[in-house]
């Protein structure tokens, strides 16, 4: 039983602590960049955004905006202290 229980837990990779799931994806991380001459290697996907892709620095507000009005998801922005008042929503489901 406890055999069987072990194969389960190593086959399955939700069982595995966060380490052994990421601790591979780091090392292949590190050689891509090495690779690439670039440890950012992956933020040039993202050019027009600033600074490393939208990694880093960029708010999600800023980003939102440079996305067409087709492609945006429904969305409201509330300012520190605004509260919602559920009522005023408009769902288009």
């Amino acid at each position: 039983m406890k055999v069987r229980r072990f194969f389960i837990k190593l086959m399955n990779y939700e069982y595995w602590p966060m380490w052994a799931f990421y601790l591979p994806l780091f090392f292949h991380f590190i050689y891509k960049g090495l690779k690439n001459r670039d440890l950012f290697f992956f933020t040039n996907v993202n050019r027009r955004l600033d600074d490393y892709g939208g990694l880093f620095f960029d708010s999600k507000q800023v980003i939102d905006k440079k996305i067409p009005i087709a492609y945006r998801a429904e969305h409201i922005f509330l300012k520190k202290g605004q509260s919602l008042n559920i009522e005023d929503l408009k769902f288009s489901w």
